[in-house]
């Protein structure tokens, strides 16, 4: 297996060679670490390693190069490595070029030269750890999303307030309401009580209770059809717990 790949970018050789040596002997070859003397000849060899489908956690730019500084490289970097975290090296960074890439793109730091070894390896130690810690952080969320979108039963998020459309919505209770994917969104669960004081009832409960449990009530769906479905539902609240912010909860079809 071909390792993860850290890219050290810099017009001078004497400056590449220290940044090697330091990264090699931390992580003594746990990643492959490559230097090149420009940004065109790092954005050559990003193509070459995502054909060969090699990670690249880091980015690590001087600023001051000839032809393409270390901001614009950072930036079209963003096009191509989006979750790559970016460090920029420079003894002469001014505003401007710190705004602009953080405007267009995802810097993580920047260290001024010349830097102190333990601190730049502290650096890219942290850089490490929250790359692969948002990596593991999708793959759950995509776990979770296939998950939600392959069960059978109805899912939904939804506003307590406002005109209570779907937030989050899966497959399952969009065939159950009778909706298509392209008009779920611009409905609401609670539209579906048959009984006007069923949903009171559950809109009190959510408020005074925070949830409500194997509520059983009668829906009119999308394309006129009654069935009777089992809600279960619980509040989501704010930072200091004070407001509902939206309701989560399950719908199976008990008819």
């Amino acid at each position: 297996m071909n390792k993860a790949t850290i890219i050290c970018v810099d017009d001078e050789k004497i400056v590449l060679s220290s940044i090697k040596q330091q990264l090699k002997r931390h992580f003594n070859h746990k990643f492959s670490i490559e230097t090149v003397e420009s940004a065109e000849d790092a954005l050559e060899l990003i193509f070459e390693l995502q054909e060969d489908n090699i990670e690249i956690p880091l980015l690590i730019s001087d600023h001051i190069m000839p032809a393409m500084k270390g901001d614009e490289l950072i930036i079209k970097c963003e096009k191509f490595i989006p979750n790559a975290l970016k460090i920029l090296l420079t003894g002469q960074v001014t505003p401007e070029a710190i705004g602009n890439i953080i405007n267009h793109a995802n810097l993580y730091r920047y260290i001024s030269k010349p830097w102190n070894e333990k601190d730049f390896l502290l650096t890219i130690d942290e850089a490490i750890q929250k790359y692969y810690t948002e990596q593991r952080l999708k793959e759950q969320e995509e776990q979770f999303k296939s998950i939600i979108n392959n069960i059978n039963i109805g899912i939904f998020c939804i506003p307590l307030m406002g005109n209570g459309n779907y937030m989050q919505i899966n497959p399952a209770l969009i065939k159950l309401l009778g909706y298509t994917d392209k008009n779920a969104r611009n409905n609401s669960l609670l539209q579906h009580f048959s009984d006007a004081s069923k949903k009171e009832y559950f809109l009190k409960k959510i408020r005074l209770k925070g949830e409500v449990k194997n509520l059983e009530v009668d829906f009119t769906t999308k394309l006129g059809d009654n069935i009777k479905v089992s809600i279960y539902a619980s509040a989501q609240y704010d930072q200091k717990q004070a407001n509902i912010k939206w309701i989560n909860g399950i719908v199976e079809n008990i008819s």
